[in-house]
């Protein structure tokens, strides 16, 4: 019996090679990565001859793995040489040894077009962001209008140097393009884009009034939730539960002292409906009460975690 066939039904790529990094087993899924059936892999084609990635390091780290040890999951670029074809690919390496001959086994999961989907996500956002932009500054140039009318004359607003080139002649075309309803009278126009902006949706999602705008904001917030810390190598794994979240570092209480500062670790919240399968790596930067509370600053986050962090923060920030 080949003890890897129990990889056959992993949804996820399978490729199992020896120390000459020859393919002595792969799975199905794997073929269809590499554009290859599993007959003509098998035994027959090196690693590095149908799959080529851009960051090696993960191969490098899982070299020094013991017998059943584990890296963390990585994302890396790959490339098939056979169509040239190219993506994202999240990867694990784990060592097995069978009667003394090592084995690594490279899990791999095709993310590329969950991040394709994620970049359509982000550009749309900034063209929303961007939108919103605009009504900010038409806010404030309706806010100079008003302090015009206030403290001069008609013929001084005319002169007056409002961005956008906007004057007493433009009042009737901006309020309109702001959807205000054009005054009969210029001295009305204060009151009623104060009260349009009040009642208008985006002033609502902005929090914006006429006179301030509202800029406040606190990087980080509560966070309770079960916590799996996974040293590099994947020695061991800490459970914890987390104390705090910022836009860049998680806090994590454990229960064993962890004095290990500067330690590059993998982080992955677990039980939380906000951030479901949310996992990255980190280093150790700060210990506090005798080690039992540890801060882990995110080496990189992808788009979608960043997004699912800002979110937390923004309805939940003291």
């Amino acid at each position: 019996m080949n003890i890897f066939s129990l990889f056959d039904v992993v949804l996820d790529a399978v490729f199992v090679v020896n120390t000459d990094n020859l393919i002595v087993h792969c799975n199905e899924p794997a073929g269809y990565l590499v554009d290859l059936s599993m007959a003509r892999i098998k035994g027959k084609k090196r690693l590095d001859e149908v799959l080529e990635v851009d960051d090696t390091r993960v191969f490098q780290e899982a070299s020094k793995l013991g017998n059943l040890e584990y890296t963390a999951y990585q994302d890396i670029e790959y490339r098939v040489p056979k169509s040239n074809r190219s993506g994202i690919l999240r990867v694990c390496i784990q060592l097995v040894i069978i009667e003394n001959n090592p084995y690594m086994v490279v899990i791999g999961r095709d993310m590329t077009e969950h991040f394709q989907l994620q970049e359509k996500y982000v550009s749309s956002k900034s063209s929303k962001e961007a939108a919103e932009e605009e009504v900010s500054v038409v806010r404030e140039q309706v806010v100079q209008l008003e302090k015009a009318v206030k403290d001069s004359t008609v013929t001084d607003l005319k002169n007056l140097a409002a961005p956008s080139g906007l004057t007493a002649s433009g009042v009737t075309q901006t309020s309109s393009a702001i959807g205000l309803t054009p005054q009969e009278e210029i001295t009305g126009l204060g009151f009623q884009a104060e009260e349009k902006f009040s009642e208008s949706a985006e002033n609502k999602a902005l929090n914006l009034n006429v006179g301030s705008v509202a800029t406040a904001h606190v990087p980080m917030a509560k966070l309770t939730n079960p916590v799996t810390v996974t040293l590099e190598g994947g020695i061991s794994a800490i459970q914890g539960k987390s104390v705090s979240i910022g836009t860049d570092f998680i806090e994590v209480y454990v229960d064993d002292p962890f004095a290990d500062e500067g330690r590059k670790v993998a982080i992955e919240v677990v039980q939380s409906k906000e951030f479901a399968g949310f996992n990255t790596t980190g280093i150790v930067t700060k210990t506090e009460q005798g080690g039992n509370i540890i801060r882990i600053e995110f080496e990189r986050l992808r788009a979608l975690a960043k997004r699912a962090i800002d979110d937390y923060l923004d309805k939940n920030a003291a």
